[in-house]
């Protein structure tokens, strides 16, 4: 890992500047809905030249990205569960309200 002066400042550079691209890239088709198989062709190509430029196999970058986007998967269900679960208990409670107040308007 080198490091790089930036305005006086010591930066840490994990990555070169075109493999940190083509990571921001990468993470941009990885959003994307759309994986056509011509998208799947550029991604595996440019998986082959991350893998080249990080002396690893093709298929253990390949992994790395499937880790990549099922963590992002989960922590993604985790929120949107975390959203119904207050939507839930937002409702409950004015249901608990609203019963209270039919009894106590039943009771009058």
């Amino acid at each position: 890992m080198s490091t790089k002066k930036d305005k006086g400042h010591h930066k840490k550079v994990l990555y070169s500047e075109d493999f940190q691209a083509m990571l921001e890239k990468l993470e941009e088709e990885d959003n994307a809905d759309n994986n056509t198989n011509r998208q799947l062709m550029k991604k595996s190509r440019k998986e082959g030249k991350i893998a080249e430029e990080v002396g690893l196999e093709p298929r253990q970058v390949a992994i790395w990205f499937q880790n990549r986007r099922a963590r992002w998967r989960a922590k993604q269900l985790e929120k949107e569960y975390d959203d119904l679960r207050a939507n839930y208990d937002a409702l409950k409670h004015d249901y608990g309200s609203l019963e209270q107040e039919k009894v106590a308007l039943l009771a009058q």
